[in-house]
């Protein structure tokens, strides 16, 4: 477990949220937005850092809710909740929105 201060956390997070500004309330207000931007965009440092700050209890549950636009990526955090007994509540929307995309 790494233990970094606040804002040091925070302001390496911020480089994540070019087009959004962000800061610690977005974490506990917007958490499945925060945390699916993390894990879109950020590295695993990035991850170990937003599991400190929420706690892996709280991450693990809002991971548990989001739906992921990739099924290689909600694949992986399929296996990662499983691995933690978590089950997983939503699937990818690809198949959702298949019947958009062109032939």
């Amino acid at each position: 477990m790494i233990y970094i201060r606040d804002n040091n956390s925070i302001k390496r997070l911020k480089r994540l949220f070019w087009n959004q500004e962000f800061n610690k309330k977005h974490i506990r207000n917007y958490p499945g937005w925060t945390v699916k931007h993390i894990l879109e965009y950020g590295d695993i440092q990035d991850i170990k850092i937003l599991v400190h700050l929420m706690t892996k209890k709280k991450f693990l549950k809002v991971v548990s809710k989001i739906e992921f636009a990739s099924e290689k990526t909600s694949n992986f955090w399929q296996k990662i909740l499983e691995r933690e007994n978590i089950s997983c509540t939503k699937k990818s929307f690809r198949k959702k929105v298949k019947h958009c995309w062109p032939n």
